[in-house]
């Protein structure tokens, strides 16, 4: 489902009636409904909190890419075959 779609479906508001809620342009959101524009992060933070929708939700449809968590270390113990046999190694995922 495309992001103009989704939110259509989550607020039931057409494109003009969005754009006068969030004091925008209607062809400012009719661009960024069709894909011609970007939907900017601001833009998104507004229509979610206005409508309490999950902000993550918002960013996948419109294609941006979600914050990710670093990758965690982890130490293993030694084992006996291993060229290290009397440490402990710290191995991290890349």
């Amino acid at each position: 489902m495309a992001i103009g779609d989704y939110i259509k479906y989550k607020t039931g508001l057409s494109q003009r009636a969005l754009a006068a809620e969030l004091g925008m342009n209607h062809n400012a959101i009719q661009r960024r409904f069709s894909g011609a524009g970007v939907m900017d992060v601001e833009t998104l933070v507004k229509i979610a909190d206005r409508y309490s929708l999950d902000l993550l939700d918002l960013m996948v449809k419109a294609g941006s890419s979600p914050p990710t968590a670093p990758t965690p270390c982890a130490w293993a113990a030694p084992s006996a075959t291993s060229p290290m046999k009397t440490s402990w190694a710290k191995s991290c995922a890349v």
